[in-house]
Parts: structure tokens; C-alpha cells; sequence
């Protein structure tokens, strides 16, 4: 599944490979561990698609629909910043009060997109319910349309 972020894209954000060693080695290899980093970033994708499903339609990979370089760059570096949440998250470790502040901040950000107060430009709505329900030709009592029952005692009794 597609990313907003890639491996890279968090390990740049480090002093030094390390530093991300030191956050993901669970084996005290001495080495960053790709597997750690991965579900960090899965946690980071699930974080950002979960407020914006609502709102934005998704790409077959699983991303908000958006061809918007700028979108595109804010939702890489929320991606990569949650990844270094989790990360700091992680048993062992210690969150700052600076990436408490800016971890509220991020889920802040998304809370107004998903009740309407920012959005992203560029960004594709997700498709109309009534295009998706096989049902909505029959109509619904709170559309007003017609909500007749098809199946009731009567038109059953000859089976």
C-alpha cells in the first residue's frame, strides 16, 4: 500500500541514522530497524486517512486524491512528524513537551479539515453516497421518494 511518506523521508529527519537506531532497534543491532519504521508510518497513513475519509476521496493506493504539489508536501511532513510520534511513543522512549505541542497541533489540524474549518485545495470529495448504494433507486422515507414496502404479507402470501 502507498504511503504519504517513504522510509527516507523520516530518516532525513534525524540528526544522524543513530538517532533512528536508537528509536527502532529493538534487537540492539546498532541498526535502524526498516520494519519499525514501516509501522510507523502505517500508524501515520491510518491517522491522516481516518479524518479525511470523510471529506476527500481516496486514490486506489489508499491516499487522499489530490494532484496538488503543496497538499501532497503538507501531508508527507504530517506523515513523517506522526511517524516520529509513534516512534517517541514507543515503550522505552519519552515524548517532549515540544512534540506533545506539536503532535496537538497536527491532530488539531485535522479535526478542522474534517469539520470544515481548513481544507485542502485540490483534493478530490469522495464519490456521492448515492452513487454507491444499490438500493437508493428504490428511495428512502427520509428523501421523501417513494418508501412503499415491496415485501409485506400480501404480495408474499402466494409463495
Amino acid at each position: 500500500m502507498a504511503s504519504y511518506a517513504s522510509d527516507a523521508d523520516v530518516i532525513a529527519r534525524f540528526e544522524s541514522e543513530r538517532a533512528v537506531a536508537h528509536l527502532t532497534d529493538d534487537a540492539e543491532t546498532g541498526v535502524a530497524d526498516p520494519a519499525v519504521i514501516a509501522e510507523a508510518r502505517a500508524y501515520a497513513d491510518g491517522m491522516i486517512n481516518s479524518y479525511l475519509a470523510r471529506r476527500y476521496g481516496f486514490t486506489s493506493g489508499g491516499l487522499v486524491n489530490t494532484s496538488d504539489a503543496n497538499i501532497l508536501a503538507l501531508l508527507k511532513s504530517t506523515c513523517v512528524d506522526l511517524a516520529i510520534y509513534y516512534l517517541f511513543a514507543r515503550p522505552g522512549m519519552e515524548i517532549t513537551a515540544r512534540m506533545q505541542t506539536f503532535y496537538d497541533r497536527i491532530m488539531q489540524w485535522l479535526q478542522d479539515v474534517v469539520a470544515g474549518k481548513a481544507d485542502l485545495p485540490g483534493a478530490s470529495p469522495p464519490p456521492s453516497p448515492t452513487s454507491r448504494s444499490p438500493l437508493f433507486e428504490f428511495g428512502t422515507a427520509d428523501e421523501g421518494t417513494d418508501s412503499r414496502r415491496l415485501f409485506t404479507r400480501t404480495t408474499m402470501q402466494a409463495l
